[in-house]
């Protein structure tokens, strides 16, 4: 089964993933995929943008992100069906990206979260929370 990890590839706790996805919101996804195990580019898949974060997504990307390529619901829809499915698998890589895959289809999901609303960041603010 595959691990939850962060940047520098230590195991995290499936309590502070969990905690992690259910306090996402649209504005902390950059981009989402959906479609078949492979390259997740979407040149299998659909690969769709958050509208409000074109300009980053141009620049994690490298070359700029067209207005077709981007679209609110798609990040909406896929951040519910991670909501949805959250006991049922989903994984955080990396500590910024998150996954799930629907085996019995045959699709992958695939949520790549913002540099502003890391899992560094939300794990510092659980920290700040506790400390007294």
């Amino acid at each position: 089964m595959d691990k939850n990890t962060d940047r520098s590839g230590n195991e995290l706790p499936r309590e502070l993933v969990e905690s992690f996805i259910l306090g996402l919101r649209p504005e902390d996804i950059l981009s989402v995929y959906t479609g078949p195990d492979g390259c997740m580019c979407g040149c299998q898949g659909s690969r769709r943008y958050n509208p409000e974060h074109r300009a980053e997504a141009s620049l994690v990307r490298g070359y700029e992100v067209s207005e077709s390529e981007c679209s609110s619901r798609s990040i909406s829809v896929v951040l519910n069906k991670f909501k949805k499915r959250l006991l049922t698998g989903a994984r955080l890589d990396k500590g910024d990206v998150v996954y799930c895959r629907d085996y019995d289809r045959g699709r992958q999901y695939v949520m790549y979260i913002r540099q502003s609303y890391s899992l560094w960041r939300f794990k510092q603010s659980v920290i700040d929370c506790e400390s007294p």
